[in-house]
C-alpha cells in the first residue's frame, strides 16, 4: 500500500512539472512570435516613412498591404488575420504598433 501512495505522488508530481513546463515554454513562444510581427509591420512603416509615402502622424496596415509594404498578415497565435484597419502610430522617430488577440 506504501509503494503505491509512493508511486502515485511521483506520478502526480512529475505530471505537474510537465504541465508547468509546457505552459511557460508556450507563453514566452508565443510572445516571441508577436514580436516578430510586431518587428515586421514597424520596419514596414519606416520604409514607407522613409520613401515619403506615409507622412501622417500615423498609418494603417491596410495602406501598408495596399503600397506593397508588407504581404496579408496572419497572427502566428490564433491564425486570425490582423485587421486592415489596424493603426501604426509614427511620433518622429517612434514608432507604434500594439498587437490585440
Amino acid at each position: 500500500m506504501n509503494k503505491w501512495w509512493v508511486s502515485l505522488t511521483i506520478m502526480f508530481l512529475a505530471a505537474i512539472i510537465s504541465i508547468s513546463t509546457y505552459i511557460k515554454y508556450s507563453l514566452i513562444n508565443n510572445t516571441e512570435k508577436l514580436e516578430v510581427i510586431r518587428k515586421e509591420v514597424i520596419s514596414a512603416t519606416k520604409d514607407c516613412v522613409l520613401e515619403g509615402r506615409c507622412t501622417g502622424s500615423y498609418t494603417t496596415l491596410g495602406y501598408l498591404i495596399e503600397n506593397n509594404y508588407l504581404d496579408e498578415i496572419t497572427s502566428p497565435v490564433t491564425g486570425q488575420t490582423y485587421s486592415h484597419d489596424a493603426v501604426i502610430v509614427i511620433a518622429g522617430n517612434t514608432y507604434s504598433f500594439n498587437i490585440v488577440n
